[in-house]
């Protein structure tokens, strides 16, 4: 980063990443003060580098021995195919610079390139061309949570926990031969409107009172989530069909 042209060239790669929906991390972005846990600076930065899915490296001519200390520890850390090698076209290569070059050609990927807007490109076609090989995957099954049938007396609620990660995604189905209340509540929610009902129950109706209760979740926070359902005290008594996926 000791140059203009160095500096230019990070952000031409750090735009095209963000470009195409991924997350860059930049050395420059990691702070400069002491750690408060005690935990070194070095020791930070590899727990970075394992948690990364790809390690985009742009070679100039010259490679400084910290640099290629850093390098190998990157090697140590991710393994050479999760390392993307990008050489500027420059044929005066110091000897770290070219034993970095060879070793390159056992990657994944390696490409020389003249130009930022050449660099951009070439992170478009690896990042797609890995993302491809790497990361698609057939198709799964929905994991069944539930699957059951329930019964239920007039006035009668039903309350079962779930425990979800933020991003997960959630089918919720319920279906009886007549209308019964349902709704799915993350836990403070969950805590507030039970409190808020008479003998520790939700005291008011909620989702919707129909045969069908269904609904697609995509999780936005780690938590307890809870699926309540109850029968109306002026209905009968029920059979409800529950199913809950993860997909």
């Amino acid at each position: 980063m000791n140059t203009k042209a160095d500096k230019d060239r990070r952000d031409a790669a750090k735009k095209e990443i963000e470009e195409l929906g991924h997350i860059p991390i930049l050395y420059e972005y990691l702070p400069s003060r002491a750690l408060h846990d005690g935990k070194s600076m070095e020791s930070y930065c590899q727990d970075i580098v394992r948690g990364c899915d790809a390690f985009i490296l742009i070679i100039d001519d010259e490679i400084s021995d910290v640099i290629y200390a850093e390098y190998n520890a990157v090697l140590q850390c991710l393994g050479r195919d999760k390392i993307f090698y990008y050489f500027t076209d420059n044929k005066n290569r110091n000897e770290s610079a070219r034993q970095i070059w060879n070793e390159s050609k056992k990657g994944y990927k390696h490409s020389n390139i003249k130009t930022n807007s050449e660099l951009r490109r070439e992170i478009k076609k690896t990042v797609s061309s890995f993302i491809e090989d790497t990361f698609k995957m057939k198709r799964q099954e929905p994991i069944m949570l539930i699957d059951e049938t329930i019964e239920l007396n007039p006035d009668q609620e039903w309350v079962q926990m779930f425990f979800f990660l933020e991003g997960e995604k959630i089918i919720i189905t319920c279906i009886s031969s007549g209308d019964f209340y349902a709704g799915f509540f993350q836990r403070e929610d969950f805590i507030n409107l039970r409190t808020s009902g008479a003998g520790g129950t939700f005291g008011f109706k909620f989702g919707t009172n129909t045969p069908q209760y269904t609904e697609k979740v995509t999780i936005k926070e780690e938590d307890d989530y809870y699926l309540v359902l109850r029968v109306s005290n002026l209905s009968f008594r029920k059979k409800i069909g529950v199913e809950v996926k993860k997909i």
